[in-house]
């Protein structure tokens, strides 16, 4: 996948999305490429995540995607990261549903719970 900027990817977003489980997901994954790019040192956080998840989780493709996101977190600049995680696409859609930037301090449990009230409103 060819690293574009945060700006560049947010521009090609679909509106539409399949499901209200993908807009939660893309609207999360949108609020914490802003968080990375406001404060990149945050990217951190991601690292001490994937090995807390690495330290409970077994299994192959688990291990395989922790991997994939460590590789992305030390070989990526911030600005490149937050473009994969507003970037349209099946790989982007994949990296977003392992993406180990969740919770405090990429979004708070209020701001995500909104996101899910939006998702579910007709």
């Amino acid at each position: 996948m060819h690293p574009v900027s945060f700006e560049e990817a947010a521009a090609r977003l679909p509106e539409a999305v399949a499901s209200p489980t993908d807009f939660i997901v893309r609207e999360l994954a949108a609020l914490a490429a802003r968080r990375i790019l406001e404060m990149p040192d945050r990217i951190q956080e991601g690292i001490g995540r994937l090995a807390r998840w690495r330290s409970r989780a077994s299994g192959r493709g688990r291990d395989a995607a922790f991997a994939e996101w460590e590789d992305i977190i030390r070989s990526r600049t911030p600005a490149e990261i937050a473009g994969l995680l507003v970037a349209a696409g099946g790989e982007a859609q994949r990296l977003r549903s392992s993406m180990p930037f969740i919770r405090p301090p990429f979004f708070t449990e209020q701001e995500r719970q909104e996101i899910i009230a939006r998702a579910f409103q007709s």
